[in-house]
């Protein structure tokens, strides 16, 4: 059995303190605890507490039956209770157990009681009131005569444009797209390859600037007049 223990990272210094508080709390547990075989996973930097944190759902898909899941607090597991109970479902169909030191809560997934009923419930009705609030939209919308999806023609911004340079730099040198996600810490492989694509296509599509038309009519006036000298 491996212990995963869990910690989040994140880049603003407002949030300095959370991120001291969990550290002393990890060092503590782990200071007492006889268990060596484990390993620290980290979170890529987030900008707050309400960032989506796509890592944690790594690290947990990582895991093998019978090895513990361990985070300082329980809304590490997400910023909403959906997003809490489907990463607590996700850990206990592996067959893990998950360890949240500071509430000392400890689900093996040999548990069978009704606590462990009662949240596999509240995450059904959770996932039909998520679905039954996305149709609400798309009734509202279709009622006021607007479009649901995407307008044609209309630019919007990506969640990979901070990351643009990086990420056609990283495909430049041939570097898998699973890799380019783990670096910049968002997105997944299909969408990498999507905006790599679309990027290429902008590029085709940009028009040249001013500067780049005057270099090539001066370049190609010095070739005429070489040629000509010749």
């Amino acid at each position: 059995m491996e212990e995963i223990i869990y910690e989040v990272q994140y880049s603003d210094k407002k949030y300095l303190q959370i991120m001291k508080e969990q550290g002393k709390e990890i060092s503590l547990y782990i200071s007492n605890s006889n268990n060596t075989n484990r390993r620290i996973e980290k979170s890529n930097p987030l900008k707050n507490v309400h960032s989506f944190d796509r890592k944690i759902d790594q690290a947990i898909s990582s895991m093998k039956e019978g090895d513990c899941f361990t985070i300082s607090h329980l809304d590490i597991l997400g910023n909403s209770m959906h997003r809490i109970l489907k990463r607590l479902d996700a850990i206990y169909t592996k067959k893990c157990s998950l360890h949240i030191i500071v509430q000392n809560i400890f689900i093996q997934p040999s548990d069978t009681t009704n606590a462990m009923k009662f949240l596999n419930y509240m995450l059904k009705i959770s996932n039909v009131v998520n679905d039954q609030k996305k149709e609400a939209v798309k009734i509202t919308l279709k009622s006021s005569g607007k479009k649901t999806g995407r307008v044609s023609g209309k630019i919007y911004k990506s969640k990979f444009d901070p990351y643009r340079s990086k990420i056609m730099t990283m495909h430049s040198k041939e570097i898998s797209k699973k890799n380019i996600c783990e670096t910049i810490g968002i997105g997944t492989p299909q969408a990498i390859g999507k905006y790599i694509k679309a990027m290429k296509e902008k590029e085709l599509t940009k028009k040249p600037k001013k500067s780049d038309l005057k270099k090539s009519y001066i370049s190609r006036k010095l070739n005429d007049k070489l040629s000509f000298n010749i």
